[in-house]
């Protein structure tokens, strides 16, 4: 044969060989990487399971301490207060109402003393507040005694009209006149009158206490006009059936006691309030 063939074939045998011994090569290459790649998925698994691991003791740690932060502070804390109300105190106002006129033009008036928020109460004193200046020198011409079947007389009810009066065997009313005296401003001053102040036993879980007493009425002037001035240590209130009245003129003030109240040892008293009004029916 000639050399050169022989070259030729030569080189083709080592090509051969070559290309065989790359083809086992990648594959011994490619057994390895898919055991370094299965290796490294195991690892990465156990990777991920101690991670997990770590993360629910590290969970369960933190559940814990929070839980003692909590318990200690709850058992050193006294338990919370209970919830105080403050009470609403008894209120009193005055209402001051006219009756039907009588055949002789006199007009009974009627005083109302009227407490509210007094459920807890079990007596109720009863001051019979009356207008200013019912002397003995106007009588039968500004005012005058009532007849006895017009008369009211310490009738005390709840809402219902019901008497709340718990029945004593006898009370003693002292047939006398209490004075108010109280500075209304611009030199202004008024004496408010009563008769005796009374306590009288009541049923108690009364919401709401009526005191009403009529013994006088009031007579009008020449031009048909009744006028009356009162004041009390409570606010009063001037009240007439709808469209039976023109009231001519009106004045109210809040005035000052210049004087203690009798038997008022805490002080509650200290305002006076004062009323002047004249008004005709219509």
């Amino acid at each position: 044969m000639k050399p050169v063939i022989i070259i030729v074939i030569a080189v083709f045998v080592v090509l051969g060989v070559l290309v065989g011994l790359q083809q086992i090569a990648l594959l011994q290459a490619g057994t390895m990487f898919e055991e370094y790649q299965t290796q490294l998925e195991e690892e990465q698994s156990q990777v991920i399971d101690l991670e997990e691991e770590i993360i629910e003791e590290l969970v369960e740690e933190f559940v814990e301490e929070v839980k003692i932060e909590i318990q200690e502070p709850m058992q050193n804390q006294s338990p919370p207060p209970e919830l105080q109300f403050e009470k609403e105190e008894p209120f009193t106002k005055i209402e001051i109402m006219f009756g039907e006129l009588l055949n002789d033009k006199l007009v009974p008036v009627i005083f109302t003393e009227v407490t509210t928020n007094a459920k807890t109460l079990d007596e109720i004193m009863v001051w019979n507040f009356q207008l200013i200046d019912n002397s003995a020198g106007n009588l039968r011409v500004v005012w005058n005694a009532l007849p006895q079947d017009k008369r009211i007389g310490y009738e005390i009810t709840d809402d219902d009209g019901q008497d709340i009066r718990i029945q004593e065997d006898f009370i003693s009313i002292p047939f006398d006149l209490h004075g108010y005296k109280m500075d209304c401003g611009l030199f202004q001053t008024v004496t408010g009158e009563s008769a005796h102040p009374t306590l009288f036993k009541i049923k108690n879980n009364t919401s709401t206490i009526y005191a009403q007493n009529s013994r006088i009425g009031i007579y009008p002037d020449s031009n048909g006009e009744y006028s009356f001035e009162f004041a009390s240590i409570f606010k009063n209130y001037v009240s007439f059936p709808e469209d039976t009245v023109e009231i001519i003129s009106q004045e109210t003030k809040e005035c000052k006691l210049t004087q203690n109240v009798e038997n008022d040892h805490n002080g509650k008293y200290a305002d006076g309030y004062y009323t002047k009004m004249t008004f005709r029916f219509n």
